[in-house]
């Protein structure tokens, strides 16, 4: 049974991403200011209640998933949920308490003992019942990563046998170990990890999106890691 105050949560969200697709095509003149008075009419009443009843939600970003979210070696919280964050803030008049974790798991762990109120992202699974999640507002599809001098197009079928670095407890590990039981997924603790054990050789592939990859890969200067191939895999990301 998931709680009303858990279950509040995404459903606010999911209704602020359609009010904000709309804002964000018109004119930053049409857009309204922090300092203009709230209106929370596009919400239900129980919303509204909701909100003035809990005016600070505790929030659990992932703590290692750049660029969309991560936290710096100066505990800084960074990425481009971040500024989603600060707009969400300002239009429904709440504030996020950021808890920062150090691991996918944690945050997981977190949601199930009802210790945080929400995760920033996540993407719907079926052994996720505990959590509601809003429409996704950050997607992408998952990509088949190989080091530079590995010639040649891969599909996961290709993979048969091989190792494949995954983050551990992600929705792209549950799907290659349901779809693909022929992959020796190797579990990473967070998506850097997994990239770093594709560049040194430790695995022979990393399942992952290109943004997150590129990201890691620029950031700790590996230059020797190419896109062999697509996946039908997509992270979509909601708020839960």
């Amino acid at each position: 049974m998931i709680d009303q105050r858990v279950k509040s949560v995404p459903r606010l969200v999911t209704f602020l991403l359609i009010l904000l697709s709309f804002q964000l095509a018109l004119p930053d003149s049409s857009v309204a200011s922090p300092q203009d008075e709230l209106n929370l009419d596009w919400l239900t009443p129980q919303e509204r209640e909701f909100l003035k009843q809990n005016p600070v939600i505790r929030i659990a970003p992932t703590p290692s998933y750049p660029p969309f979210e991560y936290w710096t070696p100066d505990n800084e919280f960074q990425g481009v949920v971040s500024s989603y964050l600060d707009r969400f803030e300002s239009e429904l008049g709440i504030e996020f308490e950021l808890i920062q974790t150090k691991s996918w798991d944690e945050n997981l762990d977190k949601l199930k003992k009802r210790e945080i109120d929400a995760v920033s992202l996540i993407v719907p699974w079926t052994d996720r019942d505990y959590v509601s999640v809003s429409t996704p507002y950050i997607s992408y599809p998952s990509m088949i990563f190989v080091r530079s001098n590995q010639p040649g197009d891969l599909s996961l079928k290709d993979l048969a046998g091989k190792r494949v670095a995954v983050p551990d407890s992600y929705t792209g590990e549950a799907f290659l170990r349901r779809n693909y039981p022929e992959i020796i997924v190797v579990e990473a603790s967070d998506p850097a990890d997994g990239v770093r054990m594709l560049a040194t050789g430790e695995v022979d592939a990393f399942f992952g999106g290109a943004g997150v990859v590129a990201f890691i890969a620029q950031r700790e200067g590996f230059v020797n890691l190419r896109i062999a191939g697509e996946s039908d895999f997509q992270y979509q990301n909601g708020l839960g």
